[in-house]
């Protein structure tokens, strides 16, 4: 098999196993990482904060949104190809190190051992979670920046004297430190592979640019030491929780085999797992995982000494560990466990298989039969996937999901619960309140189902409760939905002014100050905060409708009919849109335009007053008094109370 033919053979079975992925929406962080962050939509936000640990990650989602948006599909679409990148490096990093192994030992077999590597890291669905789930292009933009590191700097070293190989080797791994943590162990795999694999000419010199790298994560964070007191720079620079050290180590051994399971029989995977602590190493669980590890690992140093197929296997064991190490050893991390950190050591597991292949099974005699089973995996682990991603198709499927495997997790039944409808919703926040009777998500949520439910005092009652404990954005979010509620316009814009310093990139938040500047006539904030809205998410119809709504107001009928055309691409069957596009055509002395746009709003929705009513000012306009007469009649049949109706209908008479 030539490489082309395996190249092409990957993009199109990974292409196909993530295809469905495209429809998957924003999910879980993903508000918070890209949807509502203004890093994300403001250049001089992004680039005022090049110097954060991220910055990579961040660059790529705002480059996402110049081009796309908030439309989750060219989110996927990038992701999906990052994946497809990385799966074409593992097939040429597999195929280097097999040849630095075993020098041509192999040369006939090294397409099919890389060819089957790289299929097995592109469809395994234990990496759905780093590729699906939007966020998580943090790990899989590390990792390429990773994989692209080590096999330039293997490239280089086979080719003494080539400087360039090497620079652009630094350079992905600057990169890789840029992206995420998980890349401060890049300088330990390659001096690793440095002293298994160039023994009789070592040049440390080489190795030296690479560890000065190692200090770019902690100095990324470096404003940590100075903005918050009582942490240290190493706890800032990570997502730190409260689990002391030594039970975080204690639970990660427990972990790190749970990981190995997922590796080799990928069932039940979980978004959100629920994973009890391991309070003492004594627990028989918790020895018996340490006693593997150091079994592993010694085991791995032995091989390396000892055997060439050997030194494969015990390569991989390594990468595992330490590509592991930065979130799974005492450096203690909110979540103990989570599918998408496999994604870097999984070609440390890639290496552990293809070592222990190629050491017991003789390709000349079972060669076809390898082919065969290796076939067998690859479309298995591939539907797999396909299957998977399935689950990630909506917010609900994919909590339903968590809730079915981790029931007793407060925070995936509080997650599962923000996306039901209202009663159901109610139970599972008050399971939730049960457990957790001060969580003020749940307070909040409950809060936010009474006032869609009308029962605004025991909303506010729950919101004095969630005051007591901590302002936060969700308490001035709803606090201002209660005052939008109660037509307290001041209220309103307090609240939601409070809210867009906590959230400055929420498009939501700007439209609603703008809906409650306009409601006070402060039409000019009004204008400033829709404009702001659509800014930070130009597929906010809503926003773009009452804008082209408040043009028209101000006379510019021009900019009104662009805005509001806009907004009906957007949403083409909103009735409020098409009715505001039909009364801007009549401004604009366009009868037949402004007819045909009425007309459809009221098809879709045929107890529209205001939309009866302006039609039949058209009309009258028109010069046809009778239809203009039969609609007003008909706006004041639907809302008697309709004064503006009351007074056009008299001349009717």
């Amino acid at each position: 098999m030539k490489s082309w033919q395996a190249i092409v053979l990957i993009f199109i079975t990974v292409f196909i196993a993530y295809s469905n992925s495209f429809m998957v929406p924003f999910q879980w962080d993903d508000y918070s990482y890209i949807v509502n962050n203004i890093r994300v939509k403001d250049s001089g936000e992004l680039f005022r904060n090049w110097n954060g640990s991220r910055f990579m990650g961040f660059f790529s989602f705002w480059l996402n949104f110049i081009t796309a948006g908030l439309r989750p599909a060219p989110y996927h679409l990038v992701n999906l190809t990052i994946h497809i990148l990385n799966s074409f490096l593992v097939f040429f990093l597999i195929r280097l190190l097999l040849r630095l192994h075993f020098k041509d030992t192999y040369r006939e077999y090294e397409d099919w051992i890389a060819l089957s590597a790289a299929l097995l890291f592109g469809l395994h669905p234990v990496n759905t979670m780093a590729v699906t789930y939007i966020s998580q292009r943090f790990t899989i933009l590390s990792t390429l920046f990773y994989l692209l590191s080590v096999f330039l700097y293997l490239k280089a070293r086979l080719q003494s004297r080539n400087t360039p190989l090497y620079l652009l080797s630094i350079l992905s791994a600057i990169l890789a430190m840029k992206t995420k943590e998980i890349a401060f162990t890049l300088p330990f795999i390659i001096f690793l592979l440095e002293f298994l694999h160039f023994r009789s000419e070592r040049h440390w010199r080489y190795l030296i640019p690479l560890f000065l790298t190692l200090f770019i994560i902690p100095l990324s964070r470096i404003d940590a030491l100075w903005t918050i007191k009582g942490q240290t720079l190493l706890q800032k620079t990570l997502e730190t929780s409260d689990i002391p050290r030594h039970i975080y180590l204690f639970t990660e051994f427990r972990v790190l085999l749970t990981y190995v399971r997922l590796l080799f029989f990928p069932v039940n995977l979980n978004i959100d797992y629920d994973y009890p602590l391991s309070r003492s190493l004594f627990e028989t669980d918790t020895f018996f995982a340490m006693i593997v590890h150091i079994t592993l690992i010694v085991s791995a140093i032995i091989l390396i000494k000892r055997s060439v197929h050997g030194r494969l296997v015990g390569t991989g064991i390594l990468w595992y560990y330490i590509t592991l190490s930065v979130e799974s050893s005492i450096i203690p991390i909110t979540d103990v466990i989570f599918e998408h950190r496999l994604y870097l050591p999984f070609t440390g597991f890639i290496l552990v298989l293809a070592g222990a292949v190629l050491w017991f099974v003789p390709l000349k005699r079972y060669g076809k039969a390898l082919i065969i089973l290796i076939s067998i995996i690859v479309i298995v682990l591939g539907t797999a996937t396909f299957l998977r991603n399935s689950v990630w198709l909506s917010q609900r499927s994919i909590w339903e999901d968590a809730v079915e495997k981790s029931p007793g997790k407060v925070r995936t039944r509080l997650n599962y619960a923000l996306t039901l409808p209202p009663e159901e919703a109610i139970k599972e926040l008050e399971w939730v309140l049960s457990k957790d009777p001060w969580n003020l998500s749940a307070l909040n949520k409950l809060a936010r189902i009474f006032m869609e439910m009308g029962r605004i005092s025991e909303a506010e009652e729950i919101l004095k409760k969630s005051g007591q404990i901590v302002s936060e954005k969700e308490l001035f979010s709803y606090r201002a939905d209660i005052c939008l509620e109660k037509k307290d316009y001041i209220c309103a814009i307090d609240n939601l002014k409070r809210l867009i310093e906590l959230e400055p990139g929420s498009s939501r938040h700007y439209f609603r100050l703008g809906l409650a500047c306009e409601y006070m006539a402060r039409f000019d904030e009004a204008e400033e905060a829709y404009r702001k809205a659509i800014a930070l998410d130009p597929s906010n119809a809503d926003a773009i409708n009452n804008l082209g709504n408040l043009m028209a107001e101000k006379g510019n009928l021009k900019e009104s009919l662009k805005l509001l055309k806009k907004a009906r691409a957007l949403m083409p069957e909103s009735p409020s849109i098409l009715l505001n596009l039909g009364i801007t055509y009549a401004q604009l002395g366009d009868y037949n335009e402004a007819l045909w746009h009425i007309d459809r709003a009221l098809k879709l929705k045929p107890d529209m007053a205001e939309a009866w009513f302006n039609k039949g000012l058209i009309l009258l306009q028109a010069g046809m008094k009778d239809e203009g007469c039969i609609a007003i009649m008909k706006s004041l049949e639907i809302s008697p109370g309709f004064e503006k109706a009351k007074e056009v209908f008299k001349n009717c008479k």
